[in-house]
């Protein structure tokens, strides 16, 4: 092999630097320079030797000319170059968590569940990838409602510089119709941890039902309640409570408060609607009697009349009761 050989490499790369720097003052200097520099054969070739650049200086018949054929080499000359950079690995890239589908909807009517929480793990390299992740919940607040998860995450999907975790965890004590935002702690061992944030809801659509009533009167001395019936159509009409009462007695002025007003089934009621033990009176069964009754704490005495309030979480106002009690001793 001759000496030669073993050179050309390296009078390549020595001439690509130089043509690079002469590029350089190409671009920033004006069309009279620039034409001078070339044609004055500074550029080398990669033997070392000065490269004349005949042809280019051929077709450019002028200054203006040839700095625009100059430019347009260039351009496309980086254009290739950030096309190849783009096109590069992410291998510097920073390890990262996020949550995905980070809105989660309870069951129909639920307070409490089970949820699945779905993360996201990339930037990691290759040797980083093999501890599972841990979640911890954030405590927010005492007694409102919490997510507790339950067990280590599972792999839900494989990503050539991370993974898609998914871990099991309970919801417990979110009242009917609402929402909480949800904190959790994901940690990699000391590599990298983030706080993730999870919106959980039970927001119910709305339910057509009606009220067929009963008896108007309660004698407290003979009875503490009456009833009505209920018709529900479609989807089960969830947490029925009294909302509001304005029952009053118009010689005193004393008032008959909702605190002292409930709602309950009978055996047959709760039998035909599975989940009404829940803590929200809730009704599936296509007609039930519900009995309204007024507390044994309330001893006052007169004659309370108005109307009581019916409201429930999947209906904002299912109906308004006309009502008088008759209380005395």
């Amino acid at each position: 092999m001759h000496r030669g050989d073993l050179d050309r490499p390296l009078m390549s790369a020595v001439s690509s630097a130089v043509n690079t720097m002469i590029d350089a003052l190409i671009r920033h200097s004006n069309s009279s320079i620039a034409y001078l520099i070339c044609s004055s054969h500074i550029r080398v070739d990669a033997t070392g030797r000065p490269d004349p650049y005949p042809k280019l200086v051929r077709r450019a018949k002028s200054p203006r000319n040839f700095r625009l054929k100059v430019s347009s080499l260039m351009r496309l000359a980086c254009t290739a170059v950030l096309l190849g950079v783009a096109c590069l690995p992410l291998a510097n890239a920073e390890p990262k968590i996020t949550a995905v589908a980070s809105a989660i909807q309870l069951q129909d009517g639920q307070t409490s569940g089970p949820v699945s929480l779905l993360f996201k793990v990339d930037g990691l390299k290759k040797e980083q990838q093999s501890p599972v992740p841990v979640v911890v919940p954030v405590l927010t607040s005492q007694g409102g409602p919490r997510i507790v998860p339950l067990g280590a995450p599972n792999k839900a999907a494989v990503l050539e510089n991370g993974a898609f975790w998914q871990v099991s965890a309970q919801v417990e004590g979110l009242p009917l119709n609402s929402s909480f935002d949800a904190p959790v702690l994901v940690h990699i061992g000391d590599m990298i941890g983030e706080v993730l944030s999870y919106k959980i809801t039970n927001v119910l659509p709305a339910v057509d039902a009606d009220i067929s009533p009963g008896s108007d009167t309660i004698f407290l001395q003979q009875s503490r309640d009456t009833n009505f019936t209920v018709n529900v159509k479609g989807r089960p009409l969830r947490g029925l409570a009294v909302c509001q009462s304005a029952l009053a007695d118009v010689n005193t002025g004393d008032h008959l408060g909702e605190q002292y007003v409930g709602l309950y089934l009978e055996p047959s009621g709760i039998a035909a609607n599975p989940d009404a033990d829940h803590p929200y009176l809730t009704l599936s069964a296509a007609s039930t009697r519900v009995h309204l009754f007024i507390s044994p704490t309330f001893h006052n005495n007169g004659v309370f009349a108005g109307t009581v309030g019916l409201c429930s979480a999947s209906k904002a106002a299912v109906s308004t009761l006309k009502l008088t009690v008759n209380s005395s001793s």
